[in-house]
Formats: structure tokens, C-alpha cells, sequence
């Protein structure tokens, strides 16, 4: 032959050269190293870190946004913390319905803040600290603060009972000129398989 191959594309055939086979050994290789790249792949895909909580006490601004929002209305939320992509805190509220009365089943669309993650600290008394944030104050933005305290390693003694996981968010700046601080409170930070 003249040393190259035929190949039928649609209907044309074009001339192409020969390639050489990989074989034995350096195939061998080849498939040894890719195997490796994609196990790497995936084995430090599943050990990033997610953490989630369910939150139970909600302590908003008086006459803050989030609590004119949520007035009379029963209110849960979850925290969840990606310490190297996200924090996103989301509250869930709806009509709060007297017993014995007619309500209708009206569930809000829930509120929701995502903020990226920029540090991850180890306090004083072994708590660990998630901070995240944007600030968009130079566009006529607001500044948006999540602070989650994990206090399930907490070694320091207090005068009270301390939650298993603190959320505090700041709100601030903006064309209302907003200067809100919440506190919410909730169960452990557990690890999401």
C-alpha cells in the first residue's frame, strides 16, 4: 500500500496516515496513569467538606427587613457551610394558623443567602468560626456578613448553656442605608455524606 488509510466520512473518503499503536508496556502505563488521575479525581471530590444544621431560635432586628418579612409567621431555616466554596443560609416561613381556626396552607418561597466562604478559624476555646461575605457598597450594594460558630468542640465553661451552632448575619449599606444584625441558633453542624 502507499503507507496510508482510507477513511469513509459521510461520503467522502479521505486519506489519512497510519498511527502508530500504543502496545505492551506503555500501554500499560498509559491506562495505569489515568486510572490514578480519575481515582484522584474523585477521592478529593468526596472529602470536601459540607456541614448543615437545622436552626430553631431566630432573634431578627426589630424593624429590620427579615423580621417585617416574617412577622406573625412560623419561621425554620438551615444553615449550610461549604468552608471552601459557600455559606447559605435559608429560612423557610408560613401562616401561622391559631388552633381551631380555618387557615389556608400558604408556604412563602423561602428566603435565601448565599455568601461566599473566605475564612475558617479555630477560636480560643476550640469553637470553629466560618466567616463569609459580599460587599457590593460600591455599586449601591450591601454588605452581607454570615458568621457560623461551631460550638461543638467548645472547651470553655459558661454561666449558661451554649447552642451547638450560632449564625449571626450582617446586613449593611445600601440605597435604604440598612444596618441590620441577626442572631439565630440551632442544632449541631453535621458533616452531609
Amino acid at each position: 500500500m502507499d503507507g496510508l488509510t482510507h477513511v469513509l466520512v459521510g461520503n467522502n473518503r479521505h486519506r489519512t496516515k497510519n498511527l502508530k499503536l500504543i502496545r505492551g508496556d506503555k500501554m500499560k502505563n498509559l491506562v495505569m496513569t489515568l486510572a490514578m488521575v480519575l481515582i484522584g479525581s474523585a477521592a478529593h471530590a468526596s472529602m470536601v467538606e459540607e456541614y448543615s444544621a437545622n436552626l430553631n431560635s431566630f432573634n431578627f432586628q426589630k424593624d429590620s427587613v427579615l423580621s417585617l418579612e416574617t412577622e406573625g409567621q412560623n419561621i425554620g431555616g438551615t444553615i449550610d457551610v461549604e468552608p471552601v466554596a459557600n455559606i447559605t443560609l435559608t429560612l423557610y416561613h408560613s401562616i401561622k394558623c391559631e388552633v381551631g381556626h380555618v387557615c389556608s396552607r400558604v408556604a412563602y418561597a423561602p428566603i435565601v443567602y448565599q455568601v461566599p466562604a473566605k475564612s475558617v478559624k479555630t477560636g480560643k476555646c476550640g469553637e470553629k468560626v466560618y466567616t463569609g461575605f459580599t460587599d457590593e457598597r460600591t455599586v449601591d450594594g450591601v454588605l452581607t456578613q454570615i458568621t457560623v460558630v461551631d460550638n461543638t468542640h467548645n472547651k470553655c465553661e459558661y454561666f449558661r448553656a451554649i447552642p451547638a451552632t450560632e449564625v449571626k448575619m450582617m446586613i449593611e449599606g445600601g440605597r435604604q442605608d440598612l444596618n441590620e444584625y441577626h442572631v439565630m441558633t440551632g442544632e449541631r453542624l453535621a458533616e452531609i455524606q
